[in-house]
């Protein structure tokens, strides 16, 4: 729609006016038309006022319904075999069609190196049970109970834009593992999953990391740094596909996040106020001497060296060290580097919200 009102006043005094309204079809215009004259017929005042309807060159097309919906290998629940089946969401059975179709919650599975190209956290955020594209798409997925696979449900595939789904066919795969259990417990009998995840711990355990305070001063021994980059908690991972370079570039991101959120000059402080103060060392050999001073070696040797472990993995990775070759199983060396930061940081939490580490 078009409104337009054109109005010309001369200062000449009118002395009679007419109106009409006018109505011009064939281009959809419609307005009223008001003269003003003065005595010697003068047009004093002159105002059009009105719309036209401006129709769209073409009709608007829904690119969504445009899709080419793609096939992949399902384990179709109501006959417990494998089948071929469209993702198209008109094509699954639910509780409205009395699941005439491939039961829309049948699991797709998938080789992990389908998480390769997601590893771009500028682009695509992962959690445990989300891939994220920057507000444009999501997909909900599940790892296997032997973590060997990638599942996601039929219905969901169908969500995603045509180039993605093609994407995922690409790694499909039939399925040669089970759904995890605590995934069962959660989609299918809505239940509380109340298993501990150690990443999930360690997540929330930096998110909530607590301050000393040295008098009134609070300090942070521990940061997250630089929120929105690589450095963000956000980008903490299981390693998905078991490669020598994913283990290196999980290793890095786990290093960055939680070693270098140490805050060395106020472990300074701290180490100064406990007298254990030594110039020479760096943050995490220095708050290993604090815990030594305000506990026992033994416990500071459980606290720091799974952190100064993982300090020498990052100086370490991408080369062999010493002759040494990567670790057997990446994925299960990376899962228990995940729970010893997750042990140590929460020992740290909870001591400092003791207070054992604030000072008058």
């Amino acid at each position: 729609m078009r409104f337009f009102d054109i109005y010309i006043l001369d200062k000449a005094n009118p002395w009679n006016s007419s109106e009409e309204i006018i109505r011009l079809d064939d281009k959809d215009i419609y307005y009223k038309n008001v003269v003003q004259h003065s005595k010697d017929d003068m047009i004093t005042l002159k105002e059009i006022r009105g719309f036209q309807i401006i129709k769209p060159i073409s009709e608007f097309k829904n690119n969504y319904d445009e899709v080419n919906y793609q096939e992949f290998k399902v384990l179709d629940l109501r006959l417990g075999s494998v089948v071929t089946n469209s993702c198209d969401p008109s094509k699954l059975g639910n509780i409205v069609n009395k699941f005439d179709g491939v039961p829309e919650i049948s699991p797709v599975f998938f080789r992990t190196e389908v998480f390769n190209k997601y590893n771009d956290s500028e682009k695509y955020d992962v959690d445990n049970r989300y891939i994220e594209c920057k507000g444009i798409w999501s997909l909900r997925y599940s790892m296997s109970d032997d973590k060997t696979q990638v599942i996601v449900y039929i219905r969901d595939l169908g969500k995603l834009p045509e180039f993605e789904q093609i994407y995922w066919k690409s790694f499909n795969v039939e399925p040669k593992s089970n759904i995890a259990e605590h995934i069962f417990k959660t989609d299918f009998l809505g239940e509380w999953d109340d298993v501990l995840d150690p990443l999930i711990s360690l997540k929330q355990c930096l998110s909530d990391f607590p301050s000393c305070y040295i008098g009134e001063v609070e300090i942070k021994i521990w940061v997250e740094k630089n929120k929105g980059n690589i450095r963000k908690l956000g980008n903490l991972h299981y390693i998905k596909h078991p490669t020598k370079e994913n283990w290196d570039f999980e290793v890095k991101k786990l290093h960055q996040i939680v070693v270098e959120g140490f805050c060395g000059k106020n472990i300074d402080k701290i180490a100064k106020n406990l007298d254990c103060y030594d110039e020479k060392l760096r943050s995490l050999k220095q708050l290993k001497k604090c815990i030594i001073k305000l506990y026992d070696e033994n416990t500071a040797n459980v606290i720091i060296d799974p952190l100064l472990q993982l300090n020498d993995d990052r100086n370490s990775s991408g080369h062999a060290k010493n002759g040494e070759i990567y670790p057997k199983d990446v994925i299960q060396d990376y899962n228990s580097k995940i729970k010893a930061c997750f042990l140590s940081m929460k020992w740290l939490s909870d001591k400092i919200n003791e207070g054992k580490f604030n000072f008058k």
